[in-house]
């Protein structure tokens, strides 16, 4: 065998393409304007996040400081839930309290309340139009 085939065949490398290199001029500058106007309106380091938290709450783009709260609180799901679990846990707490029987010693608080007290008299005042207690 020849010896040129043979390296010829063995040695071949792929030829290296040639490299682009830009440093500066008008690509550069096409390539700051975009990420200019991408980072406009952005929070200062933020980086690309965005206006919202991860809890929605808004920026303010210019200082970087929480804006007032966006979304009112009153009369939104959350409110509503709140309420419901505030409900429920009122009823849990009762029934622990005071048992299975709860509803009637509730109902027997209210009653208590509109009955007169031991040695207590009411009288009606006309002046004012209100019945008046002795105790109080």
């Amino acid at each position: 065998m020849n010896s040129n085939v043979s390296e010829g065949f063995f040695s071949r490398k792929p030829k290296p393409k040639p490299i682009k290199a830009v440093y500066g001029g008008a690509e550069a500058a096409e390539k700051a304007k975009k990420l200019a106007a991408a980072k406009k309106g952005l929070i200062p380091g933020k980086g690309f996040q965005g206006r919202f938290d991860q809890y929605g709450r808004e920026y303010d783009t210019k200082t970087g400081k929480l804006k007032e709260a966006r979304l009112s609180y009153y009369g939104s799901k959350e409110q509503r839930k709140d309420e419901e679990s505030k409900k429920l846990n009122k009823e849990r707490d009762l029934r622990m309290k005071y048992g299975k029987n709860w509803k009637q010693f509730t109902r027997d608080v209210e009653s208590a309340k509109k009955r007169l007290r031991p040695g207590e008299v009411r009288k009606y005042d006309k002046e004012t139009g209100k019945w008046v207690s002795n105790k109080d």
